[in-house]
C-alpha cells in the first residue's frame, strides 16, 4: 500500500513551520473557515506539481518549502520510480519542493535533484482529488472507459489484447507512410543510383590492378633515361659525321693503299660490328611502345583517382559502395511489392483491432448496465434521492486507444429536468458526492491509493453527512483518503484528525499582529472529544 506519512510545510501562507503527521485510512482536516485547512491539500498538491503562485510564499520570507514522505509497500510504484531512474531502497520516500519569491524552485526526490514532471506523473498516476481543483480524473472521458474496463476482469484482458493490435497497426501505419514517402522520392533517387553505378561500372576497378600499374609506370620511367641513352649513341654511331660514316670515309680511303690492307681489314670488321650495335639500338628504339603504354597507364590511374575522392580511398570501398548501390536501387524496385505487403499487413491488423473493438464495445454495454445500477444506488445512499445514472456509448468509425467505443457519463439530479455530463453538474456538493460514489464502485480495482477530497460536505447534513462519512470510510478500507469537512457526522468516520486552528503573535519588527496556522492531531478519545466541539467551531 502506498499512503501519505507527513507533510512539511515552512512558509506556506499562514504557517511558518510545521509538520503534519497522517495515518492510514480516513485522515479528516478540521478547523474554523479560514484556518488553513484546504491550504494544506493545496501544499501538497504544489508538491506533486501543482502552480504556486507567489502569494503562498509567507510574507517577509523569500522561500517556501514543501516536504510529503510517503510510505510504500506498492511495488507498482517502486516500479514506476525505477523505470524513471530514481529506484529506492526501504519502504519511504519523499517529494520536496523550494519555491523562491523570484520565480525559480527545485525539486528533489529523497534529497536528490530531479525533474518537477516526476512528481506530476507521479500523482496522475498514483493520487486522485475531488474538489475545487482542477484536473479532477474523473472527468475525463478515457478515465471514466478505463474505470468501466477494469470493472471486470474479462474485458481488461481484451483490452490488454486489443492495445497490442492497436500498437500494430499504428506501427504498421507510420512504416507505409514512410514508403509512400520514399516511393515519391524514389524516381530520382534511382537516376542518381544508375548514374553512379554507370559510373563505377564503366571503369571497372579491379583489386590490386591499380598497385600493378603505378609499379609499370615506375619501371616505364625508370627505363626512359636508358631509351636517351640508346638515341645519343645511335646518333653518334649513324648520324651525319658520326662513327660509321667515318668509317666508310677511311675505308675509301684505304683501297687504293695495298700495303695497309690490314688496317682497312680491321675496319671493315670494326664497321660490321658498329652496324649490328646500331641495328640493335634501332630495333630497341622501334619495337619500344612504353611512351602509349605509359599514357594508358596514367589514364587508368586517374580513372581510380576520380572514384576514390567520391567513392572512398580503396578500391574495397568503391566496390562496397557500388554493392550498396545495387542493394539499394533493389530495394527501390521492390519498393512496391513492399507497399503491397505493408497494405495487406494494415488490412490484416485492422480488421482484427475492429473485431477485438467490437467486442469490447459489446462487452462495455452489457457492463454499463450492471455500472448504472450500482451506481444510482450509490449515489441515492448519499442521498441524491432521485438521482440517476446514465452511461451512454456511441460507436466510432475509427479506431483509438479505446477502441471504437466513446462515452458519455450522463446524470440526472432533478427528476424531468433530464440527462447532463458528469463534468457540466453545477452543484459542487452533488458533482463530489457522484464522484465519491464512483470511488467506492472502484475500490480495490485500481492503482490510485491516495484519495484527496475538498469541501466534500458543501450542502449537505444531517443524514446525508453521515452517508458521505459511510462512503469515505468505504473507500478508506483499502486506500488512504484526505478529507476536509466541517461536519462531525463526517470526522467520526474518521481514523485521524487533522485539526487546523488560528493564531495571533505580534511581530517585533513591526509592532503588529501576525497570522499562524497550528495543526494538532488527535485519535480515540481525543478524536471524540474534538467532535463532540465541532458544532461550537461551525458557528
Amino acid at each position: 500500500m502506498l499512503y501519505l506519512k507527513s507533510l512539511i510545510l515552512q512558509n506556506w501562507v499562514t504557517f511558518k513551520q510545521q509538520e503534519i503527521d497522517f495515518s492510514e485510512g480516513l485522515n479528516a482536516i478540521i478547523g474554523e473557515t479560514g484556518s488553513g485547512k484546504s491550504l494544506i491539500l493545496l501544499a501538497l498538491l504544489t508538491v506533486l506539481g501543482h502552480k504556486c503562485e507567489k502569494r503562498y510564499i509567507r510574507k517577509s520570507s523569500d522561500f517556501t518549502m514543501l516536504e510529503a514522505t510517503f510510505t510504500c509497500e506498492d511495488e507498482h510504484v517502486k516500479k514506476f520510480f525505477s523505470d524513471k531512474g530514481h529506484p529506492f531502497d526501504g519502504h519511504e520516500f519523499s517529494l520536496k519542493r523550494i519555491i523562491y519569491k523570484s520565480g525559480s524552485a527545485k525539486s528533489y526526490f529523497n534529497f536528490n535533484p530531479c525533474s518537477l514532471s516526476l512528481f506530476v506523473d507521479f500523482s496522475k498516476k498514483f493520487i486522485d482529488w475531488v474538489g475545487q481543483f482542477e484536473n479532477q480524473k474523473l472527468l475525463n472521458m478515457d478515465y471514466q472507459l478505463n474505470m468501466l474496463d477494469l470493472f471486470d476482469p474479462s474485458l481488461g484482458l481484451l483490452k490488454q489484447n486489443y492495445a497490442k493490435n492497436f500498437f500494430e497497426f499504428k506501427k504498421n501505419t507510420t512504416e507505409l507512410q514512410q514508403l509512400l514517402a520514399r516511393e515519391q522520392e524514389s524516381t530520382t533517387r534511382a537516376d542518381y543510383l544508375n548514374f553512379r553505378l554507370n559510373e563505377i561500372s564503366k571503369s571497372s576497378p579491379i583489386i590490386g590492378e591499380e598497385e600493378s600499374l603505378k609499379e609499370r609506370k615506375k619501371v616505364i620511367l625508370e627505363g626512359r633515361g636508358q631509351r636517351e641513352l640508346f638515341k645519343t649513341l645511335l646518333a653518334h654511331l649513324s648520324d651525319h659525321g658520326g662513327i660509321l660514316p667515318q668509317i666508310n670515309k677511311m675505308n675509301k680511303l684505304l683501297q687504293r693503299e695495298k700495303n695497309l690492307e690490314f688496317i682497312f681489314q680491321y675496319l671493315q670488321e670494326a664497321s660490321v660490328k658498329l652496324n649490328d650495335i646500331s641495328f640493335l639500338l634501332s630495333q630497341n628504339l622501334t619495337e619500344d611502345q612504353h611512351e602509349s603504354e605509359l599514357e594508358e597507364i596514367s589514364t587508368r590511374l586517374d580513372q581510380y583517382q576520380k572514384l576514390k575522392i567520391k567513392y572512398g580511398q580503396s578500391v574495397e570501398s568503391i566496390l562496397n559502395q557500388k554493392q550498396q548501390f545495387e542493394q539499394e536501387l533493389l530495394g527501390l524496385q521492390n519498393l512496391r511489392s513492399s507497399i503491397d505487403l505493408k497494405n495487406q499487413e494494415i488490412f490484416a491488423s485492422k480488421n482484427e483491432c475492429f473485431n477485438l473493438a467490437q467486442q469490447m464495445h459489446s462487452k462495455r454495454l452489457q457492463i454499463a448496465i450492471t455500472i448504472e445500477k450500482k451506481l444510482t444506488t450509490l449515489i441515492r445512499d448519499l442521498k441524491l434521492n432521485d438521482a440517476t445514472i446514465s452511461l451512454q456509448f456511441f460507436q466510432e468509425t475509427d479506431l483509438s486507444d479505446n477502441g471504437i467505443s466513446s462515452l458519455k457519463f450522463m446524470v440526472e439530479t432533478n427528476p424531468g429536468e433530464g440527462l447532463h455530463l458528469l463534468r457540466d453538474i453545477v452543484s459542487g456538493g452533488e458533482l463530489s458526492r457522484i464522484l465519491l460514489a464512483c470511488r467506492q464502485l472502484m475500490v480495490g480495482k485500481e492503482l490510485i491509493s491516495i484519495f484527496l477530497f475538498d469541501e466534500i460536505d458543501a450542502g449537505v447534513g444531517g443524514t446525508t453527512a453521515l452517508s458521505v462519512g459511510s462512503a469515505l470510510a468505504n473507500v478508506a478500507k483499502s486506500s488512504q483518503v484526505l478529507a476536509i469537512t466541517h461536519l462531525p457526522q463526517i470526522a467520526t468516520y474518521a481514523d485521524k484528525l487533522i485539526i487546523v486552528s488560528k493564531e495571533y503573535e505580534l511581530d517585533n519588527s513591526t509592532t503588529s499582529k501576525r497570522t499562524y496556522s497550528s495543526i494538532k492531531t488527535a485519535t480515540g478519545l481525543a478524536k471524540k472529544k474534538f467532535i463532540q466541539e465541532m458544532i461550537p467551531l461551525e458557528q
